[in-house]
């Protein structure tokens, strides 16, 4: 893995307020908190990244009232990229501005939005517009992130493989430009969904088992650990390169963590079974 020391004090020097994350993915390492930790001191991000030179970098952008505009790929009925161009035809493109490609392959525009205004984070923006699927979700690809998001050089490792987040069209994130008015316009007049009684109670089972992933298990308990919670994302309907990212990560907490032949293992069998579950029950 790269050596981002040199990354993190340019990045501090520039002014911005960044936090580490866990080598290789995008979860704050162990024992922090995330964003919350965000600063621009250089005595705290020389002993961050003098402890791991491989942790991957997060930047705050509310510190700095920005927000990033997420374009995900994710499939065919729920294609960011697609959707923008619609956005850009309905309204305008957006302006050349600090710009990145993702690990997988999405896009994130960086944008400053004027002080004063408060723009809430949100998964599945524009679903006015875009409209949702039968289970409720937006169908619009769209993400905005306001808080912390993982920037360039941090890269993903997923089944050993290695993917970085990398800045596009030259421009550097020193030159980010303000947020269109029209993009402003939709995020703050956006209509409020209404929570039913039913989120809570889906939304605790959801945590305990994001719970899991972070907690690790130790040895003699590792196998079952990573089998159960591979059910359960199948059982839900991950994908299986999402599945395959999760149980690495889940995989990197356990002491100590199983080595990749039988992490491999573990998801091929459990694909399989899961498989064979479906194939009975049509």
């Amino acid at each position: 893995m790269a050596n981002n020391y040199q990354a993190a004090t340019e990045l501090q020097k520039s002014g911005w307020s960044i936090y580490p994350l866990s080598p290789g993915t995008k979860i704050p390492i162990k024992g922090s908190s995330g964003w919350n930790d965000a600063t621009n001191d250089s005595n705290q991000i020389n002993e961050w990244w003098t402890e791991d030179a491989t942790r991957n970098i997060g930047l705050m952008l509310e510190d700095h009232q920005m927000v990033v505009v997420d374009l995900d790929q994710h499939s065919e009925t729920r294609n960011g990229v697609e959707n923008y161009k619609k956005l850009a035809s309905m309204y305008d493109p957006f302006p050349s501005t600090y710009t990145e490609i993702t690990p997988g392959k999405g896009i994130h525009f960086f944008f400053k939005i004027p002080d004063g205004v408060i723009i809430q984070q949100e998964t599945g923006a524009f679903a006015d517009i875009f409209g949702r699927d039968d289970k409720g979700k937006s169908l619009s690809g769209i993400d905005i992130i306001t808080k912390g998001v993982p920037i360039a050089p941090t890269m993903i490792i997923s089944r050993s493989v290695g993917r970085a987040y990398e800045p596009i069209e030259n421009v550097s994130l020193n030159n980010i430009a303000p947020a269109p008015d029209w993009l402003v316009n939709l995020l703050l007049k956006k209509p409020q969904e209404i929570k039913t009684q039913y989120r809570p109670v889906a939304k605790t089972g959801t945590a305990k088992k994001l719970d899991m992933i972070v907690q690790g298990a130790g040895e003699g308990s590792r196998n079952d650990h990573l089998t159960k919670l591979c059910g359960w994302l199948l059982w839900h309907g991950v994908d299986n390169q999402t599945l395959a990212e999760l149980i690495y990560t889940a995989n990197a907490y356990n002491e100590p963590p199983l080595k990749d032949k039988e992490v491999n293992q573990i998801i091929r069998s459990m694909i399989k079974k899961d498989l064979r579950g479906k194939a009975h029950g049509s």
